[in-house]
């Protein structure tokens, strides 16, 4: 095998290898080579400086046309009057409350669809604040508060019809299709909510009737079982007396006064005997009282809750009638014009042939 020998290496020749002079005169053109170079340099920044500080002066000569050409006077005028307007916005949207202006002209018919729609908010409003007035103060705990609202709402019911009646009719005279669309879809909104809310209310109303029939009922029933008792109660406390005095000691402790006197020439037993019939009669007189009472009392809730429900029920289904009209009357604005459009485009164009011939014929 033949074996590869290194090659030999090729050195630089070393600058000590040259004489004094060349490394001299090479030392002396890069020096001046670098001096050269500073001096373009310093040239180059100075022009720099210079072209600097004349560049503003002659951009002035040219200011006035730009601000010309740019229309800062008319932006600065505008930027003025814009700030002057914002100013008399702002007063008069705090002077709104005192003194309602309207800036746009209105049509009659707007501006009675306007009124109506305004009429129909106060209604509404006015008929809310006379509910949370009359409300006032909470009794949750008793059927008879919760009923008394209920009552309220059916007294309002001619005020919510009014109410209504504003609203649909000023569909039919804003003359604005957007406006329009954008109310009716907030009216059937809320008249489904009122009918939601009006359905709710009936059950609410029999279910507090019901809670005020148990109230009364055990109300009732107390009452009676105290009148038993209390009669029962004298009639054994006047059996156990074994002699006048002490009779009359404890009817006076029942807050019962009666002299000794009066009693004195009657045997014991026949005084005990009458006072116990006279105990007996004050009780079936009581409890006939109260039995009457009891049938008034039952007669007239009877008669306020039929009335109430009644009411609700009218509520519920006018609302129910408004709710379709309502939304009828959005699916009549959207198909109104289609037969109408339907009726141009079957309609067939006039060819230009035909309308010569006729034409020719009636020269002829």
């Amino acid at each position: 095998m033949n074996s590869k020998k290194p090659r030999p290496q090729r050195h630089a020749p070393s600058k000590r290898s040259e004489p004094l002079t060349v490394r001299f005169a090479a030392f002396w053109n890069s020096l001046n080579r670098q001096f050269r170079e500073n001096q373009r340099q310093q040239k180059l920044r100075s022009q720099r400086r210079q072209r600097l500080q004349s560049k503003p002066a002659e951009n002035q000569r040219w200011v006035g046309l730009r601000r010309a050409l740019n229309f800062t006077w008319l932006q600065r005028r505008l930027k003025r009057s814009e700030q002057i307007r914002n100013k008399k916005r702002s007063r008069t949207d705090r002077g709104s409350w005192s003194w309602p202006r309207i800036a746009e002209t209105l049509t009659t018919r707007d501006a009675a669809a306007r009124v109506m729609r305004n009429g129909a908010a106060a209604f509404l409003l006015l008929t809310v604040g006379t509910l949370v007035i009359s409300a006032v103060p909470l009794k949750i705990t008793t059927p008879n508060w919760y009923l008394e609202v209920l009552a309220l709402i059916g007294e309002s019911i001619p005020v919510l019809v009014i109410a209504c009646v504003f609203a649909l009719l000023s569909l039919t005279l804003d003359s604005d299709d957007r406006a329009n669309i954008a109310y009716r879809n907030k009216l059937l909104s809320f008249s489904r909510l009122g009918y939601i809310l009006a359905l709710l209310l009936l059950p609410l109303q029999l279910s507090c009737v019901a809670w005020l029939y148990g109230d009364t009922f055990n109300s009732n029933r107390a009452q009676r079982n105290s009148i038993l008792s209390t009669s029962e109660a004298l009639i054994a406390g006047a059996e156990q007396t074994t002699s006048k005095e002490q009779l009359v000691v404890f009817l006076r402790s029942r807050n019962i006064y009666i002299s000794l006197e009066t009693i004195a020439a009657a045997p014991l037993g026949q005084v005990q005997r009458e006072f116990i019939s006279n105990v007996m009669v004050g009780q079936r007189q009581q409890e006939k009282a109260l039995a009457q009472n009891y049938q008034s009392t039952i007669f007239r809730y009877a008669a306020s809750s039929l009335r109430v429900f009644v009411a609700l029920t009218i509520l519920a289904a006018f609302l129910r009638v408004f709710q379709a009209m309502v939304r009828r009357s959005s699916q009549q604005s959207l198909t109104a014009n289609q037969p109408f459009d339907e009726a141009l485009d079957q309609q067939p164009n006039p060819q230009p042939e035909q309308s010569e011939l006729s034409f020719n014929s009636d020269s002829n």
